[in-house]
């Protein structure tokens, strides 16, 4: 896991952590908006067949990666760390959302993001409300 890597560039009490966590997120929402209205190209991206080496399959590839460096972020946020206690609602859904990746792999895209989509979302509206997104 990466947290250990994080952890040795940022420090585990740095509220930057969960500021990162934000803009990955807003990264992942903000491509998945990319098609506005067009519901029908969300379920293409949801749902489609992807030859694997796909600009869908390699968009799919970039948002699972994207969600273990989120976690890695999280998770290199110390347990007994003020952060945690002050903010526990982002932890709790942390815990949710890091089994995710390791159960599913990227070839089992629909599986991995009907049940990380919700978490990663809510994830973003709680650190929106902690203080932790964008000014």
């Amino acid at each position: 896991m990466f947290a250990d890597e994080v952890s040795a560039w940022i420090p585990a009490e740095d509220p930057g952590l969960l500021r990162v966590s934000y803009a990955i997120i807003y990264e992942i929402t903000r491509y998945l908006a990319r098609h506005g209205d067009d519901s029908d190209g969300y379920l293409v991206f949801m749902n489609s067949d992807a030859p694997e080496d796909s600009n869908l399959a390699l968009a799919r590839k970039s948002i699972f990666r994207l969600t273990e460096i989120l976690v890695a972020y999280l998770s290199a946020v110390s347990p007994s760390s003020p952060l945690r206690q002050a903010h526990s609602g982002i932890f709790d859904l942390l815990g949710a959302l890091e089994p995710l990746y390791i159960i599913y792999d990227e070839s089992e895209w629909r599986f991995f993001w009907s049940r990380a989509q919700p978490v990663i979302l809510e994830l973003g509206v709680q650190l929106d409300q902690a203080g932790f997104g964008g000014d």
